[in-house]
């Protein structure tokens, strides 16, 4: 049944007002709804409202049992049918109208039937006399009415089953059958014969039977035989449906392998198309169709051999033995032939080494096979590198290729290095960045680069870029200069970059010196000799430039302990009130104890935005802090507020008392003396305190009896932010968070995409003890949401990857979802859970050669955790 209007909206519109609440979406995104919305509510003359009283609802200006009035008795069939929409949009909340919508069912108007119809499945509970009432409609003379009615059943689930045979009977005879069969497919267990016998009944519509076909697969395991006859017996477009079906089932359909091996001989290419699919979906058990594959790479039909590369590549080890075969298919004139044959010896790892010289010959012979070649070297590895002065000639036409195979190969040479140096050099912008960007993969073997890379700070050559904003819905074009990727390459050759980013720092242009800060705050190392220049640059007369010294001494860290006088001199007096900011963040990462008294008269500041900055910080010093307590008490009746930044466009407020109150919480334990004031705090008005004052007590007293019921409860408030912040936190207890497991089973369905991935995240940290939301999570896994779902579903996934084995079955079903992020976190779960996800390891297989290196990253590492193996290289 759908959702009460009080669940929230997968359209999104339910963010823009509900009992006040902040507005999730971006102005700019808001505004393309709020349009459609006032023409809603322009057309109906009167504001939409998704809740009235308690007892009798409203919608469209009117309550329910004004609309059953005007179902009842309004003489314009168009005010009829708005009564009808009205239930309908109102679901249960309107259950006293189903009588109402009853009698509209044998309206004499054929649009106000239908608007019934699909009202009725949303508001009835699949009553027998709702269910009933439907049934008859499946006799309307109106092909939208038998629709509507054929629809709200499947509604019902399994309280339509008295409907399966008029179901059945409606397909036969309905234009569109899909939604019969659909609805059947809703009602589940007992529908599953009834469909069997129309898919198997020759004298039925094929056009029918083929979509049974198509939607019998959602029964798993118990359809396989079914459509194994099928797939033997039926005219070439029924065994195509009934073949893409077994692979839709998947690897629980090995024992049907002899039929799809004598499909892949059929004459027609749609049965060998689908045959060849449905093998690469049963992966490794089907290794006795790998002969025929192999000659099905040349196939007259593109889609065919594209589908047996496919297939192979999912058998993984069992390949080794065909090497030979593969090797020939190398050799064919057919460039089709040899790409496909090249991914699938690529798949086959170092085992096919044997390989190396056809794949040699196929670089030199063939141009246009080039990439193919060089991915396979690359696949092979070390087993390879006799192919290497090849790839190293290709360097120039494919950078990213060509790099990736030597990085695999461990064959960063010094010749390898220089030759990338001299691509630097490139007249085009871009390529230059390529090539930069290629010796970054290389990493420390790249340490020979970085007399060109350290020149390369100074490159201003530009090009146009696309960038994309919070949650990918905006889009600009950007002018970034070459000298900008040079920091990130310099991050992945390491330390030995540090000495010469110290010289950099006194180099005449003031751009060189701050791209050498970034790098420096992005690489790990002894950084200690940076602290005096940096130090210099915090009495620079550019505002911006001190404030980036600033970051960089915080990024430092304990290396920069020397800059603390420095600091501490920037924190009181610099005129910019975010370099005071700045210079007290980093004051917060130096690890001294000296500092404290600072930044504690620092709670006491004019500026709230100073004050909060230097509460932050006395908390990132953790238990130095503890001389810093009385000052954080006295901060817990701060009334201030400071800017926080929700995405990169938008920011909110938020209360100084938080931060005091997470201040003590990270001080923990020795902070025991502000107990009393911080259990005074729990009744704080303001919903975000309540919660970081629940968490602090927990963490100076892990068995504090208030902080748990707290951050349960919170995640009921009617604030939208504090519920965040309450599964936020609640996450950070872990196993301690299993209390309030319902709790956050609940919020999973909040109407904040926010608070359901938190909830998601918190059940994941409470770990195998969360089993009880498998279910819920899994539902958010595969939910349709547009905006902003795949942060949840992405959650959804880690937090299934935590429970344990149980969750393996419905990760797997994800990576055939078709959102890529969904894909990903799916293949990361998987290889969370470790061994016991095993039965994923052939589809992983078969979605590591897709074009996206986030999602062959993630489905190649996951198989090694899985067989507890370290990771290849990347």
């Amino acid at each position: 049944m759908n959702e009460p209007t009080e669940k929230r909206s997968t359209s999104g519109l339910a963010a823009l007002s509900r009992d006040g609440a902040r507005c999730e979406l971006p102005i700019h995104l808001g505004c393309y709804l709020i349009l459609p919305l006032f023409l809603l509510c322009f057309t109906w003359t009167a504001a939409s409202t998704c809740a009235g009283a308690e007892d009798d609802p409203q919608f469209g200006g009117k309550s329910v049992s004004q609309w059953v009035e005007v179902a009842r008795s309004d003489s314009d069939a168009e005010q009829r049918r708005k009564a009808a929409f009205a239930f309908g949009m109102l679901g249960p909340q309107a259950e006293q109208a189903v009588p109402a919508l009853i009698t509209l069912l044998q309206d004499s108007d054929d649009e106000v039937r239908e608007a019934a119809a699909r009202a009725l499945g949303s508001v009835g509970r699949g009553r027998p006399s709702e269910v009933a009432a439907l049934v008859k409609s499946l006799d309307d003379e109106h092909p939208s009415v038998v629709e509507a009615a054929a629809a709200s059943l499947g509604e019902f689930g399994p309280a339509a089953q008295p409907a399966i045979e008029d179901l059945i009977d409606a397909a036969d005879r309905f234009i569109d059958f899909r939604v019969p069969i659909e609805s059947l497919c809703r009602i589940g267990e007992p529908a599953f014969k009834p469909l069997v016998r129309v898919l198997m009944d020759a004298q039925r519509p094929e056009r029918l039977r083929i979509h049974t076909a198509t939607a019998l697969p959602r029964y798993g395991e118990p359809a396989v035989e079914p459509l194994a006859e099928l797939a033997r017996t039926a005219t070439p477009a029924l065994r195509s449906k009934a073949l893409y079906g077994i692979g839709e089932i998947g690897p629980v359909a090995s024992e049907v392998v002899p039929t799809l091996i004598e499909a892949m001989q059929a004459p027609d290419s749609d049965v060998r198309h689908a045959a060849a699919y449905s093998i690469g979906k049963c992966g490794p058990e089907a290794k006795a169709a790998i002969p025929l594959l192999i000659d099905a790479l040349d196939d007259a039909d593109r889609r065919v051999g594209d589908d047996a590369a496919d297939a192979l590549a999912a058998m993984e080890a069992e390949l080794e033995p065909f090497i030979p075969q593969l090797i020939e298919c190398l050799l064919e004139e057919d460039a089709f032939v040899r790409h496909h044959a090249a991914k699938v010896i690529g798949t086959v790892g170092p085992a096919a080494q044997s390989a190396v010289p056809a794949l040699a010959e196929m670089l030199r012979e063939h141009p246009e096979s080039e990439v193919e070649a060089i991915t396979a070297f690359g696949q092979i590895g070390p087993g390879a590198v006799s192919a290497l002065p090849e790839i190293v000639e290709r360097l120039e036409r494919h950078p990213r290729a060509a790099t990736a195979a030597i990085a695999r190969m461990e064959s960063a040479t010094p010749k390898v290095v220089d030759r990338l140096v001299k691509l630097t050099s490139r007249e085009d912008p871009r390529a230059r960045v390529e090539a930069i960007e290629a010796l970054g993969e290389f990493g420390e073997a790249a340490t020979p680069a970085l007399p060109a890379l350290l020149r390369l700070l100074e490159d201003t050559g530009s090009y146009e870029v696309e960038r994309w904003g919070s949650h990918g819905i905006t889009k600009r074009i950007e002018r970034v200069t070459v000298a900008e990727s040079v920091p990130a390459a310099l991050e992945k050759v390491g330390a030995a970059a540090i000495p010469g980013l110290i010289r950099a720092l006194s180099h005449e242009e003031k751009s060189v010196r701050r791209l050498a800060m970034e790098a420096l705050g992005r690489i790990g190392g002894p950084r200690e000799a940076a602290t005096a220049p940096l130090v210099v640059a915090l009495s620079d007369d550019d505002a911006d430039y001190r404030a980036a010294a600033a970051r960089t001494l915080a990024a430092m860290g304990p290396d920069a302990a020397d800059a603390a006088d420095a600091l501490v001199q920037m924190f009181l007096a610099d005129p910019e009130r975010n370099n005071r900011v700045e210079a007290a963040r980093a004051l917060g990462q130096l690890g001294e104890e000296a500092v404290v008294p600072v930044l504690a008269d620092g709670t006491q500041d004019p500026d709230p935005e100073v004050r909060a900055s230097a509460i932050q910080a006395l908390g990132e010093l953790g238990p130095i802090g503890v001389m810093s307590v009385p000052a954080l008490v006295a901060a817990l009746e701060d009334d201030g507020h400071r800017a926080e930044w929700i995405s990169d466009h938008f920011a909110t407020t938020a209360p100084i008392r938080l931060d005091a109150a997470e201040a003590l919480g990270k001080i923990g334990p020795p902070a025991r003396e502000a107990t009393e004031a911080l259990a005074e705090t729990l009744s704080d008005e303001d919903g975000s305190v309540r919660v970081a004052v629940a968490l602090a007590l927990w963490r100076i007293d892990r068995e504090n009896e208030l902080s748990l019921p707290t951050l349960s409860a919170a995640l009921t408030d009617s604030h939208q932010r504090t519920r965040e912040l309450a599964a936020r936190d609640l996450s950070a207890l872990g196993p301690a968070a299993s209390p309030a497991l319902f709790a956050l089973i609940a919020a999973l369905d909040d109407e904040s995409w926010i608070v359901r991935s938190e909830a998601a995240e918190a059940l994941g940290a409470i770990g195998p003890a969360a089993a009880d939301g498998t279910l819920e999570l899994i539902e958010l896994l595969l939910d349709d949401e547009e905006y902003f779902g795949d942060d949840v579903r992405r959650s959804a996934a880690g937090a299934l990857g935590k429970l344990g084995a149980g969750a393996v079955p419905h990760l797997v079903a994800a990576l055939e979802h078709p959102r890529l992020a969904v894909r990903v976190a799916a293949a990361d779960a998987l290889g969370e859970i470790g061994a016991p996800a095993r039965p994923a390891l052939s589809r992983l297989q078969a979605l590591r050669e897709e074009d996206y290196v986030t999602l062959r990253n993630a489905t190649a590492k996951a198989p090694q955790s899985i067989r507890g193996a370290s990771p290849d290289r990347f």
